[in-house]
């Protein structure tokens, strides 16, 4: 389990750095996950390095919103003014990723019937 996460903050970290160095407006937690998925597609890391340490945080993510949640506590007077218009915006958002996935799903579907045709 140490391995893997070692092999995870590794990647972070390494994630981080790219971000920082380029000054990407993207964050290191994702591009070192795009690292992460890399390596596990090329095979040159085995799922099974890190599954234990992944299945761990995962098993323990809620606590990970901890931060967040007293972050929303400190702006509460600020969301009560505005509660209608982060309503719609996050309803709208919803929408909208639901009706992309919904269409790229679609598309995919058509295009693996095509294909076994």
């Amino acid at each position: 389990m140490i391995k893997g996460f070692l092999i995870l903050t590794t990647l972070y970290l390494t994630g981080e750095g790219i971000s920082q160095y380029f000054e990407l407006s993207l964050p290191g937690g994702v591009i070192g996950m795009v690292l992460l998925a890399g390596l596990l597609l090329s095979g040159i890391l085995d799922i099974r390095q890190v599954e234990t340490a992944a299945q761990l945080l995962l098993d323990n993510m809620s606590l990970f919103f901890v931060p967040a949640g007293v972050g929303l506590l400190v702006y509460f007077e600020l969301i009560a003014t505005h509660w209608l218009a982060i309503f719609l915006i996050t309803g709208l958002s919803f929408l909208a990723v639901l009706a992309a996935t919904g269409i790229t799903v679609q598309a995919i579907v058509r295009q693996r019937r095509r294909d076994h045709d």
